[in-house]
């Protein structure tokens, strides 16, 4: 049997030392947690000079250029200055455009006559920075507006859309027409699978990815749409936790080389989303970023330097149910802590992180006392 003295010092050091692996692993614990909520990923800018929803976005040289809704002016951003510049107004006034950019020119393509007046447009007028200047070019074959537009291989795509067929008449419509800015001409091209209404989508590769939107009135629910230019053919994809009406948005690529999908915001008709989803197409895998500071939809999203700026659209205010045109300026920054996982319920994640740290903090300090006290037994009973 072991002396008194040199038993008690053993069992307080073998004490001391379960302390310290104990505060150890609940400081990993805590920090694991904590990462997502201390990494600030978003930062308010200079606001656009003008508020505006229906508008549309586009990057040339580094510099972002806002076109449409409910004004003609042209708004340039400089990241880089944090500043706003006004440039030449857009011939037609009109909402409900799209926007895409070939060799450094701004395609301005459709929308709505006088922002939202009910006749639909497929005027096509093109806006070159260099010389802060616009030009007219060959229309749509569909007039149409609230649809997309996507720059693959110099030539762009307008997917979707709500065309105007008569008076107080209106249906989706699931044409894809491409245009060749070079031969000034357009073509048709197979027809989407769903008819799409205030989607958004993005390009990775040559394919172009129609994400899902839903307006109860035009019954517009639908997964992923993907179509490949090359074949000109479509395909379908999962469906998103949440789907977004008037949502924008883009790709970008994280920190292992993967081109993720970001969308953000959404809602409509008094609705107003913070929400921030995130879609690994290589794994089909949904997960969620940190919320925009301003809740929105019909905002414009848009990438420079690797970081993602989210710009107007119609936020809640002054107690009106459809809400206000916003000129707000927001940029996002991607972290490791962009975590792509199963969606959980916004109000259940922290929780749920919180008693899975409280459960494995207890099993192991549980764990570290048994050991100690089975081996201070069998010391004493040498």
């Amino acid at each position: 049997m072991l002396p008194m003295k040199r038993a008690l010092a053993l069992t307080f050091i073998l004490t001391l030392l379960s302390l310290a692996i104990f505060v150890l692993l609940f400081l990993s614990l805590l920090t694991v947690v904590d990462v997502k909520a201390d990494k600030n990923s978003w930062a308010t800018l200079a606001p656009m000079l003008t508020a505006r929803a229906g508008f549309d976005a586009a990057v040339v040289d580094g510099r972002i250029y806002v076109i449409g809704g409910s004004s003609r002016v042209t708004e340039e951003y400089d990241p880089s200055t944090n500043t706003w510049a006004t440039k030449t107004a857009i011939p037609t006034g009109r909402g409900g455009l799209v926007v895409a950019t070939v060799q450094n020119k701004v395609y301005a393509i459709g929308g709505y006559a006088d922002e939202y007046a009910w006749a639909s447009l497929a005027i096509n007028e093109v806006y070159d920075p260099t010389t802060n200047s616009w030009v007219t070019k060959a229309e749509m074959p569909t007039a149409r507006g609230q649809m997309c537009a996507n720059s693959v291989n110099d030539q762009i795509y307008v997917t979707g859309g709500l065309r105007i067929v008569g008076p107080a008449s209106a249906e989706p419509c699931n044409k894809t027409e491409a245009y060749n800015p070079i031969t000034d001409t357009w073509v048709t091209k197979a027809e989407m699978p769903y008819a799409a209404v205030d989607h958004s989508s993005v390009v990775i590769g040559d394919k172009i990815y129609v994400l899902p939107s839903h307006i109860s009135m035009y019954d517009t629910k639908f997964p992923i749409q993907i179509y490949d230019t090359k074949t000109d053919s479509w395909s379908l994809g999962s469906f998103p936790p949440t789907v977004q009406s008037n949502a924008d948005a883009v790709t970008i690529l994280d920190e292992q080389g993967r081109e993720l999908i970001y969308i953000f915001g959404g809602g409509g008709y008094g609705t107003y989303l913070d929400l921030v989803q995130i879609y690994n197409p290589q794994d089909d895998v949904w997960g969620v970023g940190d919320p925009m500071p301003t809740p929105r939809y019909g905002l414009a999203a848009v990438v420079v330097n690797s970081q993602i700026y989210a710009l107007g659209g119609v936020a809640y205010g002054d107690g009106n149910l459809y809400g206000t045109m916003v000129s707000t300026n927001e940029r996002y920054t991607p972290s490791e802590s962009d975590f792509l996982l199963p969606t959980p319920t916004p109000t259940e994640e922290p929780q749920q992180k919180a008693q899975d740290m409280t459960a494995g903090a207890v099993f192991a300090a549980t764990s570290i006392i048994v050991f100690l006290g089975l081996l201070v037994y069998l010391l004493k009973r040498k």
